[in-house]
């Protein structure tokens, strides 16, 4: 006959073997998730890859070439200045081309240039900004401004606004993309745009002469 000497190691084992498959299970419910579903961090920042500087001489070469025979068919009837750059952050340099009267916009395809578009301004000062975008400022009677940026399917947007300043006939007239606005709401509309400081790597040359 058995004794009660040999049943008590039975019952601890089993208690101390529930206690120790509940810790397990525990600390794998409350362990590190699995690689697979962790979410990876996401880079928003545009692409700004850039060409080798033979690539970059062959776009400019490119570039000239199209706006000289431009100038020789009469398409232009200005000679004027040009800067090269990237400016929607693709690694393909784009190229702005300004006369006294009017600025183009170019992008290059495989040996094509395509003319983006033109607008219409007249002499002034132009700011190449450091995040791509192209401000032009005139000055008659009141400041016009014209800020263009370029998307990455190579769309202009261009935003007008406009102020007159004491002495002018348009005193005291604030305008934003042609819609008249009040002092604050125009310096509110306008604020980033102005604090954006111009860039200091684009070369600007003369085209043509």
């Amino acid at each position: 006959m058995k004794t009660p000497f040999y049943k008590k190691p039975s019952f601890w084992i089993i208690v101390i073997g529930i206690i120790a498959v509940v810790v397990l299970a525990v600390c794998l419910l409350n362990g590190p998730t699995k690689m697979d579903d962790e979410i990876p961090e996401t880079d928003n920042t545009p692409a700004t890859d850039t060409i080798d500087s033979v690539e970059y001489e062959k776009i400019v070469n490119v570039y000239n070439e199209y706006m000289r025979d431009l100038y020789l068919r009469s398409k232009i009837t200005h000679m004027g200045n040009y800067a090269v750059y990237d400016m929607n952050k693709d690694g393909m340099p784009e190229l702005t081309y300004w006369t006294k009267d009017s600025m183009f916009f170019c992008i290059y395809e495989d040996e094509i240039v395509k003319t983006l578009d033109s607008i219409g301004i007249k002499e002034g000062n132009i700011r190449y900004l450091v995040n791509g975008a192209v401000l032009h400022r005139y000055d008659s009677m009141g400041i016009t401004y014209c800020y263009v940026t370029l998307d990455k399917d190579n769309v202009l947007t261009k935003t007008h606004f406009y102020y007159g300043y004491a002495g002018g006939p348009d005193y005291d007239c604030y305008e934003f993309n042609g819609e008249k606005v009040t002092m604050g709401e125009w310096y509110e509309l306008t604020e980033d745009i102005l604090a954006i400081p111009q860039t200091m790597d684009i070369g600007v040359k003369n085209l043509l002469y």
